[in-house]
């Protein structure tokens, strides 16, 4: 069975979940069965695509998103669909690769945290405290060793 491309299921995710936030604005009759058969197809996607993989598509939608606006429906949409994910990572750890998670989570937070942001209005921010918090309830002290070399270093861990 041949894998869908990286890119190919960001711009099919991404894709949904805007033509998601359009059927949910118009609040037509036949908007509300589509905009189920929208969430019960993110939700399959969510639950059944191979999880790192997923991870890291949201995070770009996030990230891409973010350089646009600071907000906007599809950002609070990435951040819900990260949330499912963490609420479900004791269930899919065996196949995460946590290093590539927080590799996306020190871009994310290299690009978006300076001395004149404020992290904690930050909704990006809130969600990586969840999935490092997560990680670190199942990695207890070994989540160490699966950050990356460069946020060791970084300003926003204050080493």
């Amino acid at each position: 069975m041949q894998s869908v491309s990286y890119t190919q299921t960001y711009e099919f995710l991404e894709d949904l979940c805007l033509t998601l936030i359009s059927e949910d604005e118009n609040k037509g009759k036949d908007s509300d069965s589509l905009v189920k058969i929208l969430n019960k197809l993110i939700l399959a996607i969510l639950e059944k695509g191979h999880s790192t993989k997923i991870f890291l598509i949201i995070f770009d939608i996030l990230i891409n998103t973010r350089r646009k606006v600071n907000y906007s429906k599809l950002i609070g949409m990435a951040v819900k669909c990260l949330v499912k994910l963490t609420r479900v990572l004791k269930d899919i750890m065996p196949e995460v690769q946590p290093t590539a998670i927080l590799e996306k989570i020190t871009q994310y937070l290299d690009e978006f945290v300076n001395e004149n942001s404020r992290p904690t209005e930050d909704i990006g921010i809130k969600v990586i405290k969840t999935i490092i918090c997560e990680f670190s309830k199942m990695l207890g002290e070994k989540i160490w060793d699966y950050f990356p070399k460069q946020m060791e270093k970084s300003h926003i861990l204050g080493k």
